[in-house]
């Protein structure tokens, strides 16, 4: 939900991470499966850095429409995202240059201007993404298959869930 806009210059997005409805932060907790009997209960849920960083290229985009994002650079995430059951964010944009947006995110619980953000970054934009660098040459030496099993690796060193597992 846009709370604030002076268009092509900043943005104040209230956004609500609510487990019941953003079903990913289910795969994603820190401490693993809690009960085997019981699904509901969970470790703690964290939202991924990755669909934090999509929430800042996100608000970068609705600043700048008609620009694409390039990149996200100078990332500085402070603290985990933590949600428990529900998560009520400010996500602040402010353009700092023609081509760049700095975008913040915070817990709404307090005032913005004070509090320290969980993530902040730097947006780049551009009118058209630039042609793709040729492919390189590339030859596996010494190939051999994992020693760990796709199950073994989820089991005991991450903490992904089935909407996250990409290893097989």
């Amino acid at each position: 939900e846009v709370v604030a806009e002076v268009p092509g210059r900043q943005i104040l997005v209230r956004r609500v991470l609510d487990i019941a409805e953003d079903l990913y932060l289910a795969d994603h907790v820190l401490g693993g499966r809690v009960s085997m009997r019981d699904r509901n209960q969970t470790a703690l849920p964290v939202n991924p850095l990755t669909m934090s960083v999509e929430m800042l290229a996100e608000v970068a985009a609705r600043l700048m429409p008609g620009k694409v994002v390039l990149a996200v650079q100078n990332i500085r995430a402070h603290r985990w995202m933590v949600v428990d059951n529900k998560l009520e964010l400010s996500l602040q944009g402010e353009c700092i240059g023609p081509d760049r947006v700095y975008v913040s995110i915070r817990e709404a619980r307090s005032e913005v201007s004070t509090q320290s953000p969980i993530i902040e970054a730097e947006v780049v934009v551009g009118d058209s993404y630039p042609p793709p660098p040729a492919a390189g040459e590339f030859s596996l030496s010494a190939g051999r298959p994992s020693r760990f099993t796709a199950e073994a690796m989820y089991k005991t060193a991450m903490i992904s869930g089935p909407r996250f597992q990409a290893i097989h």
